[in-house]
């Protein structure tokens, strides 16, 4: 794609490869799905970007935060549907951390205690430099 393009048929032969590449994404979008799984991951090392809210004092479990057993961490996988990629987890405990939760009024007990939000699953500016960075490679290698 460095080298000059010479002459109208060689810019149509050009722009018609890179439409067709366009037209063929799976590849550069399972490449983004991998830059996403990793961005999320460095969410869990980092202990949140922006830092998670802490453990309460009277949680008795210790170890990092959201990755005691690394089984969150590890769920995400990507998933290309058509023409669009997400990482996705199957915990179901999974959105409970993320978005957070109020307990109940009247609820008491293990699994009703408030949990504040702790994203996880939230693409950093940083990161979607790596993730779109596929898409762009993937039109342009020619």
């Amino acid at each position: 794609m460095a080298e000059a393009v010479k002459g109208a048929g060689e810019l149509i032969a050009l722009l018609t490869a890179m439409a067709a590449a366009a037209r063929a994404p799976r590849p550069a979008l399972e490449s983004s799905g991998d830059e996403m799984v990793a961005a999320i991951q460095r969410n869990f090392d980092a202990g949140g970007r922006p830092a998670w809210t802490p453990l309460s004092p009277n949680t008795r479990r210790g170890g990092r935060l959201l990755n005691r057993s690394g089984r969150l961490r590890g769920s995400f996988a990507p998933h290309v549907r058509g023409r669009s990629v997400s990482a996705d987890s199957d915990t179901a405990y999974g959105p409970r951390q993320h978005f957070g939760y109020r307990a109940k009024r009247g609820k008491t007990g293990r699994g009703h205690s408030p949990t504040p939000a702790r994203p996880f699953a939230e693409l950093q500016d940083e990161d979607l430099v790596e993730v779109v960075a596929p898409i762009g490679r993937h039109v342009v290698r020619l």
